[in-house]
């Protein structure tokens, strides 16, 4: 499949936790202060070198942590961006940034989950670890993490459609089978009005960490790369299946209609069962869609 050749090989990451010398009397008059971690991630600095799919490994631009409970999947720190410098004495770029965690129990344990991403190039990576911290806690405690392309959870689900282009020659599972060269095309705006809608249902309640939708710049047809998109795209995480229940997520992005931009992303980090995109500003009145829904659990 085309998706294996779009992401860029593991990498290792060190998250360090290096923090100042806070002193035991601290945290026994200050029960509920919060935790205070301070996170480096070092990558490799592979100039000219590149990829399976031709692409260089330096390629990211943005490096975001988050911190979710382990136990309640309560997002406690929402995609803090981490600042990506180069640094001359490890002959690599990092990505370093402090981290304030509040803390609600005498001991609690939490995930750190990061995301590196450049959207120009398409590449997704993501690593997660497990960390149990007391309140007002300063830790200096280093954390290795396994970066790597995530699993995309896309294919395990069903897909349906407000409407098909030619009666179903561009069917609503092309937009989730992690094949860029296919695409899902709706009737536009001739079918649908001004708003046409793709819903994705998992076979159960999940934890949804991130979703990127592609545009149709790799479809294995020519004349369908451009001019076949939208303008907005609303991405909704819906409690129930097929766009039920109670919204639980909701972002408005703008549809990535050139081919330097391929893909938009966003983070609802929120366990449901559905996914819903609303999708407005035809380009094209009578087909448009797009070719992949990436869907990344974890």
């Amino acid at each position: 499949m085309r998706r294996s050749s779009k992401f860029l090989p593991w990498l290792t990451l060190l998250v360090g936790f290096a923090v100042g010398c806070g002193e035991k009397q601290d945290l026994i008059n200050n029960p509920f202060m919060p935790a205070q971690i301070q996170v480096q991630l070092a990558f490799p600095d592979l100039s000219g070198g590149s990829s399976r799919s031709g692409l260089s490994t330096q390629a990211i631009d943005n490096v975001e942590v988050s911190v979710i409970d382990v136990f309640t999947r309560e997002v406690i720190v929402r995609l803090q961006q981490l600042e990506i410098v180069p640094d001359p004495l490890l002959g690599t770029n990092v990505a370093q940034g402090d981290l304030s965690i509040p803390i609600t129990g005498d001991l609690q344990s939490f995930q750190i989950l990061v995301f590196a991403t450049d959207i120009a190039s398409s590449v997704f990576l993501s690593g997660a670890s497990n960390l149990s911290l007391t309140p007002g806690e300063i830790r200096q405690v280093p954390v290795f993490i396994q970066l790597r392309a995530p699993t995309p959870i896309s294919g395990s689900g069903t897909a349906t459609a407000s409407s098909l282009y030619q009666g179903g020659a561009f069917p609503a599972e092309f937009g989730v089978d992690l094949a860029f060269g296919t695409s899902w095309f709706s009737g536009g705006s001739v079918a649908d009005g001004d708003t046409s809608t793709y819903t994705w249902t998992a076979g159960s309640d999940l934890f949804i960490a991130a979703c990127a939708i592609f545009n149709n710049s790799e479809n294995d047809n020519l004349s369908f790369r451009n001019g076949f998109g939208f303008g907005k795209v609303v991405f909704q995480v819906y409690s129930g299946p097929n766009a039920t229940g109670t919204v639980l997520f909701q972002e408005t992005v703008d549809y990535p209609r050139t081919a330097a931009l391929p893909a938009v992303e966003v983070a609802p980090l929120i366990t449901g069962r559905s996914i819903h995109l609303k999708l407005s500003g035809h380009e094209n009145p009578d087909r448009a869609g797009f070719s992949e829904l990436l869907i990344i659990s974890n």
